[in-house]
């Protein structure tokens, strides 16, 4: 699938959507990097990455991360219209060793935290509550990615993206309660669980510890991580 085709979808979806963003401390602002996270980014982290020609197959892997952080850091944290492949997250999913080209990169949340909530600052605590809108719109575009992209694993990035989860599939009783630690989910297995969406075929979710700390990403939870993709 044309990488393109998701930010049509996206760029349509979107209009007239910037107070629901600004209402949850959001910017409505995609496709501005040539290598990166979509939306800002095509979400292809090899050096085949621009936004015309990005292509990614279907029955790969998306790596599904909360949100792409502030305005801050993609002005200043993003050089010639690149997030780093020494960002920290990225370098330390390195150590999965995926096939880069049948990986794409999405965030749960879709824009840019704002510069008036969260100024000169690439915090990625968040300040302002998440309005009902904003994520229910969020949760939409996420079923349309999973659609256009059809991946056969999901890996959640840490407890926010595992909470969003949760909480849009009530059906499904896996990582929940919200308190739940990530140190428990991982003693009794529930780290993963396949799930039948709309009838598309099963997909395996997987939650690991976000990978921007190494020290949150420790060889025990690779290994673990690795024995089920």
């Amino acid at each position: 699938m044309q990488i393109k085709h998701l930010f049509e979808k996206l760029e349509v979806a979107s209009e007239n959507s910037n107070e629901i963003f600004a209402k949850s401390g959001m910017i409505n602002k995609f496709n501005v990097l040539e290598f990166g996270f979509f939306p800002l980014g095509s979400g292809i982290l090899t050096e085949k990455c621009e936004t015309n020609s990005a292509n990614i197959a279907e029955g790969g892997v998306m790596i599904l991360g909360n949100d792409f952080g502030t305005k801050s850091y993609l002005e200043n944290g993003c050089e010639n219209k690149r997030e780093s492949s020494n960002n920290p997250t990225i370098r330390n999913l390195a150590k999965l060793g995926l096939d880069k080209e049948n990986t794409f990169f999405t965030n749960f949340y879709l824009g840019i935290r704002d510069d008036v909530t969260y100024p000169k600052t690439t915090n990625t605590k968040r300040i302002k509550p998440i309005e009902k809108e904003y994520a229910s719109f969020c949760f939409d575009f996420f079923l349309t990615q999973l659609r256009l992209v059809n991946p056969k694993i999901i890996i959640c990035l840490g407890h926010a993206v595992r909470i969003a989860i949760s909480e849009n599939f009530e059906k499904e009783h896996h990582w929940k309660p919200k308190t739940v630690s990530l140190k428990k989910i991982y003693a009794d297995g529930s780290y993963y669980f396949n799930m039948n969406i709309d009838g598309s075929g099963e997909r395996k979710f997987i939650v690991i510890p976000h990978p921007c700390d190494t020290r949150n990403f420790s060889k025990k939870f690779i290994d673990k991580i690795l024995d089920v993709i």
